[in-house]
């Protein structure tokens, strides 16, 4: 396992203090009574480093970048006055060291120890008509800044090895700038994002291990920017909110109000879920019900389906199906079956419980497996997953927790009309849905990562 190094965000409960005027300022000393932060600066070793340049350097605002000097201890200290995230770097020989904190008016008195210097090259993917001279890649609040040239490449010179906040900036403002979290060793450059800004400032809760198994040379290292995080959106069932129809039936909505509203049989099924409520039935008489979808999926040739589960209680035994969310009639005469994410068993090469995707055409034809895609690391119950399944009218993919866990190719080129409700549920299974969510585009796989932390993931 990796030794993985984290940004440190300190963090203070004081009101903030007045602000500075801009330009470059001197430390002024480490004395207690002058300095909101104060330091001393390490080699590998854990020695004082004397005579080296300490720069601090607000996030958000150029115009206040400060600097000190390390005395003969290897101490140094700033004079904060604006609030917000600070970066502080220092390059000695071959060492480096970059860190953020987070600062509100308290002091704040940290260790820096600066780790080897390290070469990083990498790639941006372009899309969505982003122009490669126009982007930046940067550690945010340093002065390692990167332009991309027109081919989608940069590199870094003596970057710090560990874990880094990596920033992409374009001037478009349809296109805001992206974080990732960069780790960095002789050996080994793993990339993880794209991810909500904020997050750039509280790494510990990026799992690096999902990248573990895709560690490429830093010639290859490649960034994806994602498009919009809700690029596509048609329909999205937060399961928030609910009302009363009477003791046996509730109703939510779709809040992009593209479909009817959907009928819950079920007098107390809006639980606590991942994020605020989540729809939880337990039996094949608790479902819920869109009787017309309006035609959200009509004549599409892509898609994208989104959903965080939580699965507790299946059949023991047995070859089966269970719909969680499906547009399907459950085997009635003349259905026009679309779709069906389902938990199986025994079915479509498995043996054991998994999850599944299911895609038809809306013709009349059943929901095969040469149709589906399956997971492949099988069920675990009692457990939060976030799956993400696009269909790009070639591939349908399965993603969970915002890494690909399996793909299929399809014969599915066009989704026909179908008057086939949408349901949630009807089966003999006990889980719970939240976040349910229709688009319309195939989003990419930047996209889905980005989305798992920004909505099921960490966050």
């Amino acid at each position: 396992m990796l030794n993985k190094k984290y940004l440190f965000a300190a963090s203070c409960a004081c009101a903030l203090v007045a602000c500075t005027s801009g330009g470059e300022k001197l430390g002024g000393g480490v004395s207690e009574e002058t300095n909101t932060f104060a330091g001393v600066l390490l080699d590998v070793s854990g020695q004082p480093v004397s005579g080296a340049t300490v720069l601090a350097r607000h996030v958000s605002v150029d115009s206040i970048a400060l600097k000190d000097t390390t005395d003969a201890d290897g101490k140094f200290g700033f004079a904060l006055k604006r609030g917000g995230n600070y970066a502080l770097s220092s390059v000695s020989d071959s060492l480096a060291v970059y860190k953020t904190i987070s600062f509100d008016g308290s002091r704040i008195s940290m260790d820096l120890t600066l780790s080897k210097a390290v070469n990083y090259k990498g790639r941006v993917d372009l899309n969505s008509g982003i122009k490669a001279g126009n982007l930046t890649v940067s550690l945010p609040g340093s002065n390692w800044s990167a332009s991309v040239d027109s081919e989608g490449g940069f590199e870094f010179k003596g970057i710090p090895e560990g874990t880094q906040g990596l920033q992409v900036s374009s001037p478009d403002q349809n296109h805001p700038s992206s974080a990732f979290a960069l780790y960095l060793s002789d050996s080994t450059h793993l990339l993880v994002g794209p991810l909500p800004t904020s997050m750039m400032y509280n790494l510990e809760e990026v799992d690096l291990s999902v990248a573990e198994g895709l560690a490429r040379s830093a010639e290859t290292q490649s960034i994806q920017l994602p498009f919009n995080q809700d690029y596509g959106l048609i329909s999205w069932w937060s399961m928030d909110y609910f009302r009363e129809v009477d003791k046996t039936k509730l109703t939510t909505q779709d809040s992009r109000n593209h479909t009817d509203t959907v009928l819950v049989y079920c007098s107390d099924c809006f639980v606590p879920g991942k994020s605020g409520k989540a729809l939880h039935l337990q039996s094949a008489n608790q479902f819920g019900v869109i009787e017309n979808d309006k035609g959200v999926l009509d004549s599409l040739t892509e898609m994208t389906f989104e959903a965080v589960v939580k699965i507790d209680s299946i059949p023991a035994k047995g070859s089966y199906r269970k719909n969680m969310v499906g547009k399907l009639g459950f085997g009635t005469d003349g259905d026009n079956d679309v779709f069906s994410f389902a938990v199986i068993n025994d079915d479509c090469g498995v043996d054991v419980p998994s999850v599944a995707f299911f895609l038809t055409d809306g013709s009349g034809d059943s929901l095969r497996c040469e149709n589906a895609v399956v997971s492949s690391d099988g069920l675990e119950l009692g457990s939060w997953a976030n799956y993400v399944v696009t269909w790009d009218g070639d591939y349908l993919s399965l993603f969970k927790n915002g890494v690909l866990n399996a793909a299929k190719p399809v014969s599915v080129k066009l989704l026909k009309p179908s008057e086939e409700p949408i349901f949630f549920g009807k089966e003999d299974i006990d889980f719970m849905l939240d976040d349910v969510r229709l688009g319309a585009k195939a989003i990419n796989s930047a996209d889905v990562l980005y989305r798992y932390y920004l909505r099921g993931g960490s966050l």
